[in-house]
């Protein structure tokens, strides 16, 4: 066999087969309602930390003030995060704080966490242990409370993330319908030039 000549052998060419203009209607969908189920559980995590600053106020007292570290791993970068233990009084009773994890008191209804320990230990200085502050507690579950109401800064940033989110899913189902109409007529037999 000649190498130097080309092959003359008759090739078989795949045809490539068109992808269909309703896949991009029906991931676009599917990515809407996984988004908007997402922003959904969101706004109400949202809407349950800030309906801690509509809780009861009591006296409280730090017990321990620490921080936990998590170690991340590959590009997930270190966390470090508040524990810090306080008692309150309601109606005679003395209730000693829970958090999340069940070891340390929460400051915010949900985990607050920092990316150094410097950041930490700054935010722990405005809870040295002794210290005597207001404590906000569940009129339901007393046994319920936080040491600043509302949404932590740290958490504000999802607000914009998912509403990004949301209108990029939309822009895909709009490109999706778009070119599943230019599709549909060209099904059809009419020219069209998109």
């Amino acid at each position: 066999m000649d190498l130097s000549q080309p092959d003359a052998s008759p090739r078989k060419h795949k045809k490539k087969r068109k992808k269909s203009p309703l896949l991009w209607v029906v991931g676009g969908v599917a990515l809407v309602a996984v988004l908007l189920g997402l922003v959904r559980y969101e706004e109400d995590r949202e809407y349950r930390a800030n309906s801690t600053k509509d809780w009861l106020k009591t006296k409280g007292r730090i017990i321990k003030s620490s921080y936990q570290h998590q170690l991340g791993v590959g590009e997930l970068a270190d966390m470090y995060i508040p524990d810090v233990t306080y008692e309150y009084y309601v109606g005679g009773n003395v209730y000693l704080s829970r958090g999340p994890s069940g070891r340390g008191g929460r400051v915010y209804l949900y985990e607050t966490t920092f990316s150094s320990r410097q950041e930490v230990k700054e935010f722990l200085k405005q809870f040295p242990p002794g210290k005597i502050l207001v404590v906000y507690y569940s009129p339901e579950a007393p046994w319920e409370s936080v040491l600043i109401p509302g949404m932590p800064p740290s958490k504000r940033w999802r607000y914009w993330l998912r509403h990004t989110l949301v209108g990029l899913a939309a822009a895909i189902i709009v490109i999706g319908i778009y070119f599943a109409f230019f599709g549909i007529l060209r099904f059809w037999g009419v020219r069209v030039r998109p």
